[in-house]
């Protein structure tokens, strides 16, 4: 279910943008936390450890490493990459 560009390196991360989301979305005003929980289950992605601020839901698929890289891979969602 993931792009090749995110299975490269492995998905330390995935953002979701409070203020911008594909029309489908919630009509594209941004993601909500059940949308963002159904996109990581659709991409076979832990939706567990959610962390949530005024701008943006995370969801932390294991502890950052180094290098970390930033993909966008659709509107609002972001996935930061990095070796474990």
């Amino acid at each position: 279910m993931l792009t090749a560009a995110m299975k490269t390196r492995p998905v330390q991360s995935v953002r979701f943008d409070k203020t911008e989301s594909p029309p489908h979305i919630n009509d594209g005003e941004g993601w909500t936390v059940d949308a963002a929980r159904d996109w990581c289950v659709r991409h076979e992605l832990s939706n567990e450890q959610k962390i949530e601020d005024a701008t943006f839901i995370r969801f932390n698929q294991f502890a950052a490493g180094r290098p970390p890289e930033l993909l966008e891979v659709e509107d609002g969602v972001t996935v930061l990459r990095c070796e474990k």
